[in-house]
């Protein structure tokens, strides 16, 4: 037992010490893999919502919209917590100056938010196939990682008076962009009223310019993450987010 515990660690040893290397290729991965969901969502929207095509096939198997919902996206949220705290204890090497922490929470909120609000907060709803949400959940995970020891590894802010403007930007841009993107989703959830069936378009706040606002909103708030946290790991995920919400607003749109 002793040696397994003993070439665990050295394992973990030789994957800590290669591991800001490893964030910028997954950083770079990121964008690559960005790239090609771009192209292909323009040609296959993603089979979820109201694109849902979910069967009793295994891979197409259907799944309660809360319920993927919930377990795609809570482990960004938990692997963030717990990897905090493992740099906070020195487990694991890495910074958490108030700075770090504080741009790091920004993620953690959202992802609290889209876990045990947003997803208790579906009515209604298409199932999601499996694949789907295995995809999904892959993403969150690793992308709970990315952030977390990006933002606490990576990230650097000097005390000097463009990183204190760069934070701010980054901040007023993740609020407005959160704001947006929980107004207009409350505004997408209430479209109906009790009874009503039928394509509805929404109107008013971001709808009155917009198809999609509430892609809008998140695509801001990753912008803003990235503009605070400077990393290759926070730019992939607002350029990932973008190749991931934009063809499907335009599809949204047709």
């Amino acid at each position: 037992m002793e040696n397994i515990l003993q070439e665990l660690q050295k394992h973990l040893n030789n994957f800590l010490d290669k591991e800001v290397f490893i964030l910028h290729f997954c950083s770079s991965l990121m964008m690559f893999t960005g790239c090609l969901v771009y192209v292909i969502l323009f040609f296959q929207p993603a089979t979820y919502g109201r694109y849902s095509n979910a069967t009793g096939n295994l891979l197409f198997c259907a799944i309660p919209a809360r319920t993927a919902w919930f377990l795609q996206e809570v482990p960004a949220f938990m692997i963030s917590i717990i990897l905090v705290f493992l740099v906070i204890l020195e487990w694991l090497p890495g910074g958490y100056t108030r700075t770090q922490l504080f741009v790091l929470s920004w993620f953690i909120c959202h992802y609290f938010q889209r876990s045990f609000i947003y997803s208790l907060s579906i009515t209604g709803g298409k199932p999601t196939p499996f694949y789907a949400f295995f995809l999904a959940f892959v993403f969150c995970t690793g992308n709970g990682y990315m952030q977390a020891r990006g933002a606490l590894l990576l990230s650097d802010y000097p005390d000097d008076l463009l990183t204190k403007l760069r934070v701010t930007m980054g901040f007023v841009l993740f609020c407005l962009g959160m704001y947006s993107n929980m107004k207009c989703d409350h505004m997408l959830r209430n479209l109906r009223k009790p009874g009503e069936t039928g394509y509805k378009i929404p109107r008013g706040f971001l709808f009155d310019y917009i198809s999609c606002g509430n892609f809008f909103g998140e695509i801001i708030e990753w912008i803003g993450f990235a503009i605070a946290s400077w990393s290759s790991v926070s730019s992939a995920f607002a350029f990932f987010t973008i190749a991931n919400l934009v063809p499907r607003a335009v599809t949204h749109h047709r």
